[in-house]
């Protein structure tokens, strides 16, 4: 959809406030990072949002998932590669798989430029403006927000624990 700056965070604020009126909260990790017989049993006992965000950090530790973050493309890719490619036979692939993802020109280190007109920073910056708008946002997505933090910390130690136990094996482009 091709909306202007005040369409997008219009349709923002009136998302959000609909979920609020509702007492919903956003939780999309929900969809991908529980079972179908968790995803069952929990609308069967009508589980609680903190019950989901329970399981879902349950499941990332307990069915060992591999955290990529996608502000941290580079690391990603390394800890994936660490698992799929440990002979550093697809180097190439893995390479071109990050330079498109982190939307660099690995010849020439220029970024490209996002082809929306839309600035993600620009939106939020202009919904902060609103002190109680923002509260009941960041009330929205708190479970959200929670796991996302909780992912990124799990990412971390999984990329600390990587280049304690490999050194630089793994770095997309070693020295």
């Amino acid at each position: 959809m091709n909306w202007t700056f005040d369409e997008a965070v219009e349709a923002i604020k009136w998302k959000v406030l609909e979920h609020n009126n509702h007492r919903q909260y956003v939780n999309f990790y929900q969809a991908y990072l529980t079972t179908p017989q968790q995803k069952e049993v929990g609308r069967e006992r009508a589980y609680s949002e903190q019950q989901w965000v329970e399981i879902i950090q349950q499941n990332i530790f307990g069915m060992h998932v591999l955290v990529g973050i996608v502000e941290q493309m580079r690391e990603s890719v390394e800890l994936i590669q660490s698992v799929i490619d440990v002979d550093r036979e697809l180097d190439k692939q893995f390479r071109k798989l990050d330079a498109e993802n982190m939307n660099i020109l690995v010849s020439s280190k220029k970024l490209v430029k996002n082809r929306s007109n839309l600035s993600t920073s620009d939106i939020l910056a202009k919904l902060k403006e609103d002190d109680k708008f923002w509260n009941i946002f960041t009330d929205v997505v708190k479970y959200e927000s929670h796991l996302y933090e909780f992912a990124r910390e799990v990412h971390n130690h999984q990329y600390h624990h990587l280049k304690e136990h490999h050194g630089h094996r793994y770095n997309l482009y070693p020295d």
